[in-house]
């Protein structure tokens, strides 16, 4: 059986291989997607 090659961990801990990074790739090259996004809180106000 031949090996897989892998190329780490995403920060989600995800096994990064040859098949992840091509549908990653592709979802890149689709363009960006605003409704996917989450809001993230800024600085606080004073």
């Amino acid at each position: 059986m031949a090996e897989k090659k892998t190329y780490g961990r995403s920060k989600a801990g995800v096994e990064l291989t040859d098949q992840i990074l091509q549908q990653m790739a592709e979802e890149a090259e689709a363009g960006l997607d605003a409704t996917r996004l989450r809001r993230r809180p800024g600085r606080p106000s004073m």
